[in-house]
């Protein structure tokens, strides 16, 4: 009797529970569906991208759902209204203090956030002549189509997961990734991409498909100033040119107004008069005339070398 009870004495509490843990993503997901209360959710998203996959379906479907949840579109989130539950709040936990259910649903983003950026935004790889960590998954369809509707811009132009998310470290992790995302999508072919080793050129035509794309993201960067690099300025086609003024023309700026003090907000006349506040309309502006100074350049010494072939042709003729 004795033995008996003094080994209940020295058995750790921890023995008498059946302690397991979540194996693969699929059950990951089973729990993350089952589930509603905030304190479970958090920890799920913190080990969300600890527990294994089984293939890159499974890795794009993780990359897609962080995406999901980390956006900060709060105003989708359904207003606290309900009266019966109001004694829950206000309350502190996860380091702010909750008023309501919406509050709540904001640190669930800003986890998601966080681990994005942890665990895929920020490239592990350090040497420069491998390829980012980021670029297979990001490079996958499904997700592609996901990265750029997560840099998507506002009416303003701005990128409002890129401002909101409530750390400035996640923040800028999410910056760099979102630059170089779009750099490698002009560099891959020609440029500081095109020297990396393993790059596939399946993968390298994906992103020469979405250059169009990324000048909307590349706005909202305030990064369009790259395209004025010459090797990326010779990549940019009629369509790409029309894309930036149609983003251009579409903004709202506070331009003077006519006839009387002060600004007013607005959308520009032309290009022109954007340039007053606008880089974007600077970039377009210095953009138009260095194509048509290239393409005179071009015409003139096509006319050259045929002017030289011509009077080498009558010299020739002449002997």
């Amino acid at each position: 009797m004795k033995t008996q009870q003094k080994s209940r004495e020295t058995e750790h509490i921890l023995a008498e529970k059946e302690i397991c843990y979540i194996t693969e993503w699929k059950q990951w997901k089973e729990l993350w569906d089952k589930e509603s209360r905030a304190e479970v959710l958090h920890s799920l998203l913190h080990f969300g991208f600890g527990v294994a996959i089984n293939d890159h379906d499974e890795a794009t479907d993780r990359i897609c759902l962080y995406l999901d949840i980390a956006d900060m579109r709060h105003e989708s989130f359904r207003p606290f209204q309900d009266a019966s539950n109001r004694e829950l709040f206000p309350r502190s936990a996860f380091g702010y203090e909750l008023r309501n259910t919406e509050d709540l649903c904001k640190t669930l983003v800003q986890k998601a956030y966080q681990m994005l950026s942890q665990n895929f935004f920020k490239n592990t790889v350090e040497e420069d002549y491998r390829a980012p960590s980021w670029l297979q998954l990001a490079a996958h369809p499904q997700v592609l189509a996901k990265l750029f509707w997560f840099f998507r811009i506002d009416n303003d132009g701005n990128i409002p997961n890129l401002f909101s998310s409530g750390s400035e470290h996640y923040i800028e992790i999410a910056k760099d990734f979102a630059l170089n995302f779009c750099l490698f999508a002009w560099d891959c072919d020609g440029g500081s991409y095109s020297t990396i080793r393993g790059v596939s050129e399946e993968v390298k035509k994906i992103f020469r498909q979405v250059r169009l794309d990324t000048i909307t993201v590349l706005f909202g960067l305030e990064k369009l100033d790259i395209l004025l690099n010459r090797y990326r300025r010779e990549k940019i086609d009629k369509k790409c040119m029309e894309k930036l003024e149609g983003i251009v023309m579409d903004h709202k700026l506070y331009l003077p107004r006519m006839g009387l003090y002060g600004e007013e907000y607005r959308k520009p006349h032309t290009g022109e008069e954007a340039c007053l506040r606008s880089r974007a309309a600077q970039v377009l502006l210095i953009l138009r005339t260095q194509l048509a100074e290239q393409k005179r350049f071009d015409e003139m010494r096509k006319l050259e070398k045929q002017r030289r072939e011509a009077e080498a042709k009558l010299n020739s003729l002449k002997s």
